[in-house]
């Protein structure tokens, strides 16, 4: 007699290998299917190798809502399994975690492999079978449920099947979106995906002068004509091709979403903290205090240094005019450049550099609370393969770590 398991797993990503693990725990016999020669491929490479585990927010109302519309659809997968649920889950297993700004939570040794360690160890704990290397070609099915996975002439049988393949960002990874693809073939919905917290290409050419600059706690705005976007306040840098950093990612969305409408024009604010007459009060005590100095060096309590040559250039003030000769003319209008310094969006850098994938299978057709879909009554989704995407900070790992929690809870013994 054939072999045949309680569950199969295509995708040793961060959801997959969760619901391995989970069913594993409950005693299912589970096999779990990996197109690359390890696990973990993209978890090594969040949060620039550190791994941003979760989002430290306990309030799980005030989470949800982060993921706008698609919020609703997590809560019963995040009341299940948490973010403190996830931290201890982690520290249980020997990764001690810290919380940085942000409600950012990493390992203390800021290394994600120690994540993936942690997690090979669970699977192997659970006695969650591995097969790496294993190109899915597709499906048997039979009375409208899946019967066995096909890897070439090879077919597995199996009693339940969850992919948890990602999307399309970091195709290095092995995320080519062939979940995407089995999806539809199958019968389901899917959103058209689209990268999501992705660098912004710009046109300006000063900007990569300024490549490698970071600005702490400035505002960003989106306009297409005189329409507001969006807008985001906190950390940016600047590249050779443009711009990244938190506020860039989070906005990229909406971005690249109006993009296909018409130009987008994004204004940076050096100082939101400051409204117009603060900032006002605070550049006139600088040129008092460096009245008898030229303008270009006038500017150093106010401006990062690589900022100085630029503002000059777009304010069209001499340089070397001193600063007790500067009409209020030019003040008010070098007042009005600094908060709000013109950028055109041409594009952005693809699914090469996007953090996750926007778009997926369509919730509509997913249970909520088991991730089973409601087509196929023995097929699951979990993880970056569905149409939810949160912001940066933990937020999509957490989705994964979620979403796979609860398939894996539905193989209780």
């Amino acid at each position: 007699m054939s072999e045949i398991y309680d569950l199969v797993v295509i995708g040793g990503g961060p959801a997959g290998i969760m619901s391995a693990g989970i069913a594993g725990s409950h005693g299912a016999r589970v096999l779990l299917l990996e197109k690359n020669k390890d696990l973990g491929k993209k978890i090594l490479i969040t949060g620039k190798g550190r791994c941003n585990i979760t989002q430290a927010e306990f309030d799980l109302r005030k989470l949800v809502e982060t993921y706008g519309k698609t919020g609703k659809f997590l809560f019963s997968s995040f009341h299940r399994f948490g973010p403190r649920e996830i931290m201890d889950f982690f520290e249980n297993r020997g990764v001690e975690l810290k919380t940085e700004r942000g409600g950012r939570v990493f390992p203390v040794s800021d290394n994600a492999r120690d994540v993936v360690s942690a997690l090979k160890k669970f699977l192997k704990e659970n006695k969650v079978e591995i097969m790496y290397g294993a190109c899915v070609s597709g499906f048997e099915h039979e009375d409208g449920e899946i019967k066995a996975v096909k890897l070439g002439s090879k077919k597995i049988k199996t009693k339940n099947l969850l992919i948890a393949t990602g999307g399309l960002s970091y195709p290095v990874t092995g995320c080519t979106g062939d979940g995407f693809t089995w999806a539809k073939d199958l019968g389901h919905s899917v959103t058209e995906p689209a990268p999501a917290l992705v660098p912004l290409k710009i046109k300006e050419p000063w900007t990569k002068k300024l490549q490698g600059l970071t600005l702490k706690n400035v505002g960003l705005v989106a306009k297409q004509g005189k329409n507001k976007i969006t807008d985001r306040q906190g950390d940016m840098l600047f590249t050779h091709f443009g711009i990244t950093g938190p506020i860039v990612l989070d906005m990229s969305k909406e971005v690249i979403g109006a993009d296909k409408k018409g130009k987008i024009e994004l204004f940076l604010n050096l100082k939101p903290a400051l409204g117009r007459e603060q900032l006002d009060a605070r550049i006139q005590r600088d040129f008092k205090k460096y009245s008898n100095k030229v303008f270009k060096n006038a500017l150093g309590d106010l401006l990062a240094k690589k900022m100085i040559p630029i503002i000059i250039e777009q304010s069209g003030i001499d340089p070397e005019k001193k600063v007790n000769s500067i009409t209020k003319a030019e003040r008010l209008k070098f007042l009005e450049l600094i908060q709000n310094i013109k950028m055109t969006v041409t594009g952005n850098t693809g699914y090469i550099q996007a953090i996750v994938t926007s778009g997926g299978v369509s919730l509509k057709e997913i249970d909520p609370k088991t991730m089973r879909s409601k087509i196929i009554p023995n097929l699951y989704f979990a993880g970056e393969v569905l149409d939810i995407d949160g912001p940066t900070g933990g937020y999509n790992l957490h989705v994964a770590w979620s979403t796979g929690f609860s398939v894996g809870s539905q193989f209780n013994k």
